[in-house]
């Protein structure tokens, strides 16, 4: 394999072998000229006319080129594509840096040269641009470039605008050279491995050259595994050249599984074995993971270099990238050939790590990515803690549940802790599998020697109700499990609080009892305290919103709508859709039926499959007329209420209806007596009437409370 490879759509056909290059000829297999020319590829090479242009235009127009990038990213196969089709005014020069020095002297003599003759026709007040007979030098395996004297005399050129020689620098690393002034003084062009990874249309045309025809999907799923690496998708063409029918996905995706084939010798060889031993050791260590923050490589590893090593790699760019000030991600063949390798050879050692993980993320805070870890390294029991305490409420109706529920699914079927079958019962709700919760649940027993499981198995059993449409066993369970205190508090305690409140007011909604269900809505938002159960608390408001409308305090229900969908995001349908039937509720009230109808045909669908949400839909539906428009023409009460009552006459409106004294209403109001006089003349006045009573039943006739 040779250490680079690019592919590039050619103009007019698949693409050919590049022809000789321009210089001494010498025959097929013999060693390159140092020197002289680029070397010859023994593979077929498609063109990325982009790429070499861009190219020839930074060797022009800056005196040194840094092309930088991982083994295999097709830096050497790019030179040499543009070299072997510059103009013939552009006199190239092709030095190959290798272990025995030859390359080196070769670098030594062009510099020394460079520097002794500078280009008369350049003037130390001119930046060299291209021009007939001018001068390149490409330097390949430029990581090899540590003698502070080449290092010297190269900085020495790239200041000197006398010289007229364009350096142009192929290297796995950042050369150590003082970019950062020649970026600034516009002295250095570079490409990195973004500019040399494929997209999918290079990568159709590459699987096209080995006689591979792939559809745009396998293309973009060979991009997205190998990350647009050349090297592993040329591998992975030569793996599918073999096959004697197109691969399936599964196939596919074992084309990239770098464990004891072609992938992992190249990764191993080229990437791995460059690195010191304290390098592998600490990727060897981490390698359960692709991102990498460095405080986690020191727990996963028991060192404490983690920044300062991690740093150096992503400097040489050996598969690890800087993302962020003080995390890094591995990449993901790299990892995984790392992983493989690990877990023949040591598979404790594998183990002890998602161990050590899992705690690290545990610690963090972040339950799904512990989770996976804990599942890997078989830590059952602490698995069950860790969402017993931690991550129940999000697991049964948090917006990330799936993705933990889907974790936890990987569970094995021997696994067993105190507390697991409640967790499994729990993710084979949140996946939809209610008859496999339901027979998960059967064989979850109480215990009395933990309070938390107890509670869960109670909260687990009245999602399942729930989940069954069965609103009374619901709001049953639930109040048990209200009923078992924990030990302590935690970010989850208050929203799994709302959740049991919430289904209890669902239930009492259902049954008819709506102050009751105005009541625990209330209470269950009042439980939601912080940013992780503020998902929780717009459910509630949406039941509350809900609650209020069927008890004809209509004004109370928009206003906890408003509260519920101010806050709304996408990923909280449920809320919104809460929120929205309570406003189409209120909307009927109001004989707009117009309004619900629209309201109702914008329902999101996942709503729907909701059996509370549903049977509020259902709710909703029945009081609308069979033919809104023609129930908008009956002859109804006047509706100038509806349109011009104020927001704080609805609110005094609402209390006269609850009997109120006007010095009572006062006080609820915070609002003086004349004040409270004020609104209720202004309200006799609207609604045409001459007394208070007679205020409230034309409001009810209007639906205004």
């Amino acid at each position: 394999m040779t250490r680079t490879d690019v592919v590039r759509h050619r103009p007019g056909g698949i693409g050919r072998e590049l022809p000789p290059s321009r210089g001494a000829p010498h025959r097929a297999g013999s060693p390159v000229p140092q020197g002289r020319t680029p070397p010859r590829q023994r593979f077929p090479v498609l063109a990325r006319p982009t790429l070499v242009t861009r190219l020839s235009e930074a060797a022009g127009s800056a005196p040194l080129t840094v092309v930088w990038a991982p083994a295999g990213a097709g830096k050497t196969t790019l030179a040499a594509t543009w070299a072997a089709h510059a103009s013939s005014a552009v006199d190239v020069t092709w030095t190959t840096l290798d272990p025995d020095g030859a390359g080196s002297r070769e670098l030594d003599a062009q510099l020394v040269r460079a520097l002794d003759h500078p280009d008369p026709r350049t003037s130390t007040a001119a930046v060299p641009h291209p021009r007939p007979h001018d001068r390149v030098l490409v330097v390949d395996n430029a990581e090899r470039l540590t003698d502070p004297q080449l290092l010297d005399r190269l900085d020495r050129l790239v200041e000197d605008t006398r010289c007229g020689l364009h350096v142009v620098l192929l290297s796995r690393a950042q050369p150590s050279l003082p970019l950062h002034r020649y970026r600034i003084d516009g002295s250095v062009a570079e490409l990195d491995y973004d500019d040399l990874s494929f997209d999918d249309r290079d990568a159709i045309d590459l699987l096209r050259l080995h006689g591979v025809h792939a559809s745009a999907a396998t293309a973009r799923l060979l991009v997205a595994r190998t990350g647009g690496w050349v090297a592993g998708i040329r591998i992975a063409a030569l793996a599918m050249q073999e096959a004697a029918s197109p691969l399936s996905v599964a196939e596919m995706e074992s084309c990239l599984v770098p464990a004891n084939n072609l992938m992992a010798d190249y990764l191993l060889a080229e990437v791995v074995q460059p690195m010191s031993d304290a390098e592998r050791m600490l990727l060897a260590d981490s390698c359960v993971h692709a991102d990498l923050d460095a405080s986690l490589v020191d727990r996963l590893t028991g060192g404490s270099d983690g920044e300062r090593v991690l740093g150096e790699l992503a400097r040489r760019h050996a598969f690890v990238r800087r993302e962020g000030p003080t995390t890094y991600r591995v990449h993901p063949l790299l990892r995984r050939a790392l992983y493989e390798k690990l877990r023949l050879e040591s598979p404790g050692s594998v183990r002890e790590a998602h161990r050590r993980a899992f705690r690290w993320y545990a610690g963090r805070g972040d339950v799904t990515t512990a989770v996976e870890h804990g599942v890997l390294a078989g830590s059952w029991a602490e698995v069950a803690t860790l969402v017993l305490d931690g991550g129940l409420a999000a697991l049964l109706a948090g917006a990330d549940g799936g993705d933990l529920a889907r974790r936890l699914d990987g569970l094995p079927r021997e696994a067993d802790a105190p507390g697991l079958a409640v967790v499994r019962t729990a993710a084979a709700l949140r996946l939809g599998d209610l008859g496999r919760a339901r027979a998960l649940l059967g064989g979850a027993r109480p215990t009395s020697r933990s309070v938390a499981v107890d509670r869960a198995l109670q909260a687990v059993t009245a999602a399942v109700h729930r989940a069954a449409d069965e609103p009374a066993a619901a709001a049953a369970a639930a109040a048990r499990a209200g009923t078992v205190e924990p030990p302590g508090a935690d970010a989850d305690d208050g929203a799994l609080r709302a959740l049991l409140l919430r289904t209890q007011a669902e239930a009492a909604l259902r049954a008819g009892r709506h102050p009751e269900a105005c009541a625990l809505s209330v209470t269950a938002v009042t439980a939601c305290a912080g940013p992780a159960a503020e998902e929780e608390r717009r459910r509630c408001l949406g039941v509350l919103a809900l609650s209020e409308a069927a008890r004809g305090r209509l004004s109370d229900g928009l206003d906890a709508a408003d509260r519920a969908e101010g806050s709304t995001e996408a990923t909280a349908a449920p809320a919104s859709a809460a929120a929205e039937l309570a406003r189409a509720w209120v909307s009927v009230r109001r004989r707009n039926p117009a309004a619900a109808c629209r309201i109702l045909a914008g329902l999101d669908r996942d709503a729907e499959v909701d059996p509370f949400l549903a049977w509020a839909a259902r709710v909703v539906r029945a009081q609308v007329p069979a033919d809104p428009a023609a129930a908008l023409a009956r002859p109804t009460p006047e509706t100038v209420g509806e349109r011009d009552l104020s927001a704080k006459e609805l609110e005094v409106l609402s209390h006269l209806a609850g009997l109120l004294t006007t010095e009572e209403i006062a006080a609820v109001m915070f609002i003086s007596v004349n004040t409270v006089k004020t609104h209720v003349r202004s309200i006799l006045r609207k609604l045409a009437v001459s007394r208070r009573n007679q205020a409230v039943r034309r409001a009810r006739q209007l639906g205004l409370v």
